[in-house]
């Protein structure tokens, strides 16, 4: 595709904006998806003396959510079905267990008895709610197992409910075992916590804020979940305009080739140094390169690129020890040097803790458009006139003259 026909593409066209999902404690922990932790948290919430303070505020919600999903049912009833008909208006007392062991069905199989875990159970001697809480996983579970594993002191079902929550509503007719099981109703994760959110007001001046923090953490992570990267527009407009948006693509790459391809021949054109690449899908492979000295390989130039790549047209040269030379750097004030490499000399070179990197010179260059087309040239030429390769040389004599046992 020719430069004109994309520069009239971005001209004429608005790029949509994806906006960024918050970062939550979960996926930092990489762990924003697991049944087992989303269910002992669900635990905690609902107990109403936990140390959250937030009382009754769960099991409340979650009773409201059961209201309406019973009354959404029946109103989809034919008037010759009957009616669902459930009661927790005093739902008090309850147990609560994560992972309750099930009697076990036979299976038809195998001939042997096969039995499963309830992810979470509230009862008492006269109520139960049975949740099967599902994220990512596939419903295959038996339901019937679950709801005659759960006695009650009466045989009347109006104070027992199965609930499927999951990230999306699970219907019953993509599910055959589900429709049998007509016990059970299905509620989504985002929406018990709309409920719960919408219900905190008059619970938060008792409340432990620390779990207000955790909660508010716990919500963001659902509504991460629950809803997709992109919405329709953004789809619509990729398909509408996905040949253009791809040369894009292309013509990124290629300039990105580029610059690393710059980056490298000048590390190449540098006598007593080699180019080393960083290991492919590390943090600093798509944004640096090393010039490692031949002489003395714990030395290093750093050049990184990564700024050039985002469009602030920035590019970084630096100086930097490694190994024992970077754990034994104060030898480095032996070394007499003059005014002008003194200025380009990190002042906290001595001082910085870091362990793992420290530079010992630095300096940033704003480039133009004529630097960035003769970028391996650039670095030359600044490596040579802005004294980089004079300390470079006297770190590398003074190294080989004293040897770091």
């Amino acid at each position: 595709m020719r430069l004109t026909e994309l520069q009239h593409f971005l001209d004429n066209n608005t790029i949509p904006k994806i906006k960024r999902k918050p970062k939550t404690f979960f996926g930092i922990a990489k762990q924003p998806h697991y049944e087992n932790v989303w269910s002992n948290i669900y635990a905690f919430f609902l107990k109403v003396n936990a140390e959250h303070g937030l009382k009754d505020l769960f099991i409340n919600s979650l009773i409201e959510c059961v209201n309406d999903a019973v009354v959404g049912i029946n109103n989809k009833q034919n008037k010759s079905e009957s009616k669902m008909e459930k009661d927790f208006s005093n739902f008090q007392d309850f147990d609560i267990e994560t992972e309750f062991g099930t009697e076990g069905k036979i299976d038809p199989n195998t001939g042997l008895l096969k039995k499963g875990r309830i992810d979470l159970l509230l009862s008492n001697k006269g109520s139960a709610i049975i949740i099967e809480n599902k994220v990512y996983h596939h419903l295959n579970n038996d339901l019937d197992d679950y709801w005659d594993s759960v006695k009650l002191d009466t045989n009347s079902t109006v104070s027992k409910i199965g609930i499927l929550l999951s990230l999306k509503s699970i219907s019953a007719d993509n599910y055959s075992h589900f429709k049998n099981s007509v016990e059970f109703i299905s509620i989504t994760h985002l929406q018990l916590m709309k409920s719960v959110f919408k219900n905190l007001g008059p619970y938060l001046l008792n409340a432990n804020k620390t779990h207000i923090v955790f909660l508010q953490d716990f919500y963001q992570n659902i509504i991460n979940l629950s809803q997709p990267n992109m919405n329709k527009d953004n789809i619509n407009f990729y398909f509408e305009n996905k040949d253009k948006i791809n040369e894009l693509v292309k013509f990124k790459y290629q300039f990105k080739q580029h610059i690393i391809t710059e980056v490298e021949k000048a590390g190449n054109s540098i006598t007593n140094v080699k180019v080393v690449v960083p290991r492919n899908g590390t943090h600093n492979a798509p944004r640096l390169r090393y010039y490692q000295s031949t002489l003395q390989s714990e030395l290093i130039y750093t050049i990184v690129f990564e700024d050039l790549l985002n469009g602030k047209n920035i590019l970084h040269i630096i100086i930097e020890p490694t190994g024992k030379a970077l754990k034994n750097r104060f030898i480095f004030k032996n070394i007499n040097f003059d005014a002008c490499q003194n200025e380009i000399i990190c002042a906290n070179f001595y001082h910085k803790t870091d362990k793992n990197w420290i530079h010992f010179t630095s300096k940033s260059y704003t480039l133009n458009k004529d630097n960035i087309l003769r970028l391996g040239e650039f670095i030359e030429d600044k490596i040579n006139d802005d004294h980089f390769k004079s300390i470079f040389n006297k770190l590398e004599h003074y190294l080989t003259e004293n040897p770091i046992k």
